[in-house]
């Protein structure tokens, strides 16, 4: 690329990448945009509102604060500069709080003219494409920025790169239960288990929620659940009826196994999984059978 053709950062990101605000992530990281690139105080730096990020992994954090004291920082942050002469995190803000606690006085940044929109967008894909930010986390800044940004379900799904369903079904999680959102942030249930409690009324919900953790159940089985709460309330012909009798009947036997042996069971047509981990928990599991003695 001829430098005429490098872009420049004060024009706005997405008018020079046409909305693919991944690219332009990319090539921060890579080192090879045009903006402005300098030595900032850490102090000045402030955490960007629009952070979707609200939990950060503390052990993540001091693996990378040490390879920083090793290696330094070779990847700049990408900031903007506010009304106080301080610089907003747009990107890296996992890397500023490792940089502070490897001791690091100043950090490299891209210095941006980027709009808050523009620092909105950025922020949530960069969290997004690392796949561990919490289902919650996601699905209140996608609330947020459809909110202010007065976007469609199917205009944020291009911006972040995922389909419109993904969207749809993340939103859904904000209309459960405080109780169980917060399950869902704590690491109680999985974005699955939750996904699967959308569908049904608030009490239904919160008791399927409270049977997830005190019988561990799996998705699959949160679903058969999920079946039968809702033939409950739309099951009336006999082949419904008697879908529900053997689904209970099956629950039931996969809970009796499961109480045996102390080890996750699907029950299936004609067959009866006993899943394990690792030779130490399939010893016991055959201990409990009676297989082997103890």
């Amino acid at each position: 690329m001829e430098k005429k053709d490098k872009p420049k950062l004060g024009k706005g990101l997405n008018q020079i990448f046409g909305g693919n605000v991944q690219q332009v992530i990319d090539n921060i990281k890579e080192s090879r945009t045009n903006g402005i690139i300098d030595e900032v105080n850490i102090t000045k730096l402030v955490v960007n509102p629009f952070q979707p990020r609200k939990q950060f992994d503390v052990k993540e954090i001091e693996g990378l604060a040490q390879s920083i004291k090793e290696n330094g920082l070779f990847t700049p942050i990408l900031v903007k500069e506010n009304e106080d002469g301080d610089y907003f995190i747009v990107a890296g803000e996992r890397r500023v709080r490792a940089a502070k606690l490897a001791g690091l006085e100043t950090v490299k940044a891209v210095i941006a003219n980027v709009s808050n929109t523009e620092m909105q967008r950025i922020a949530l894909v960069e969290n997004i494409q690392r796949e561990d930010l919490n289902p919650i986390e996601v699905a209140k800044s996608l609330k947020e920025m459809i909110e202010k940004q007065e976007l469609k379900q199917d205009e944020v799904a291009i911006i972040i790169g995922k389909s419109r369903s993904y969207v749809a079904n993340l939103l859904g999680l904000l209309k459960l239960d405080k109780k169980i959102i917060n399950g869902v942030l704590n690491g109680k249930i999985s974005y699955g288990h939750a996904r699967t409690l959308i569908s049904l009324n608030n009490n239904s919900a919160k008791n399927l929620y409270e049977k997830i953790i005190l019988q561990n159940l799996s998705v699959r089985e949160t679903e058969n659940y999920t079946k039968i709460e809702k033939l409950k309330k739309y099951g009336v012909n006999k082949k419904l009826i008697k879908l529900e009798k053997k689904s209970q009947e099956i629950l039931y036997a996969e809970e009796l196994v499961r109480n045996k042996l102390k080890s996750k069971v699907e029950i299936t047509s004609n067959e009866i999984k006993i899943k394990y981990r690792g030779k130490e928990q399939l010893s016991k599991i055959l201990e409990r059978m009676e297989a082997i003695e103890k």
